[in-house]
């Protein structure tokens, strides 16, 4: 039952791209829908992405 939904949503959605009237861009070109904004990078120095591990290289 799960298979035969997953393949209705997507076969939905494969008709809906091919309605959206979206013009054939030729092979190798690149189209981005959306670029996000621009972080404020203006603070400096400080360390992100989580925790900071010092470690200790063994030879």
């Amino acid at each position: 039952m799960v298979y035969h939904t997953a393949k209705k949503m997507a076969d939905a959605q494969f008709k809906e791209q091919q309605h959206t009237g979206r013009k054939k861009s030729p092979e190798g070109s690149i189209h981005i829908d959306y670029i996000p904004p621009a972080k404020n990078e203006s603070k400096g120095g400080s360390v992100k992405g989580g925790d900071y591990v010092d470690f200790e290289e063994v030879k």
